[in-house]
């Protein structure tokens, strides 16, 4: 079976890297058996393949160590906007603040930490935690925000993982023998 001689040339020019005495020696030897040259190069692309993965995973990797860092600074600061938003609500009990003042504070809480409106109590909590003189906060925990963040950081780690160790062919015979529509697998 005979190897495009071209291909061949590339790979002993990148396997010898530099070394002329070597690369000579390995030309000689392949040029004379087809079958040898096959395997070498078969064997140089299998290589090629792991070593692109390999740094393909070593990016994501790298990527998700990232992502893992955003995530903790993000908790970080959930947690941080968690105890001021309960001050708020204590000094708001206490009467030491009124409502509209405690709203004001949680606008400024609001453009310090980049929460939505749904982070923070409404209007009505603020009323009830006045009336009542104990803090009253209908928003989702701090602890379940940061469930769900990692979770849908999680989820899309694990798909990008998932799509760099399966090799491109078990993709394609997966999505033959899950019955995925001819389109979606040619594209992968």
């Amino acid at each position: 079976m005979p190897v495009d001689k071209q291909f061949l040339e590339q790979c002993i020019a990148e396997a010898s890297d530099g070394d002329q005495e070597f690369a000579t020696a390995l030309r000689a030897k392949l040029s004379a058996n087809d079958t040898l040259a096959a395997k070498f190069v078969a064997g140089y692309m299998r290589n090629a393949d792991y070593t692109k993965k390999t740094q393909e995973l070593s990016d994501q990797r790298r990527q998700f160590d990232g992502q893992s860092g955003q995530l903790d600074t993000l908790r970080k600061a959930l947690e941080a906007a968690e105890m001021e938003k309960a001050n708020i609500l204590k000094e708001l009990a206490g009467h030491r603040i009124g409502t509209a003042k405690a709203r004001e504070l949680m606008k400024l809480l609001q453009e310090k930490y980049q929460l939505t409106d749904d982070d923070l109590p409404g209007m009505s909590d603020l009323i009830e935690t006045s009336k009542k003189g104990k803090p009253v906060d209908t928003t989702e925990d701090v602890d379940s925000r940061i469930k769900a963040a990692v979770a849908e950081a999680e989820t899309r780690m694990e798909k990008k993982f998932a799509g760099a160790m399966i090799p491109r062919s078990a993709r394609w015979l997966r999505c033959l023998v899950c019955g995925a529509r001819s389109s979606e697998s040619t594209r992968i």
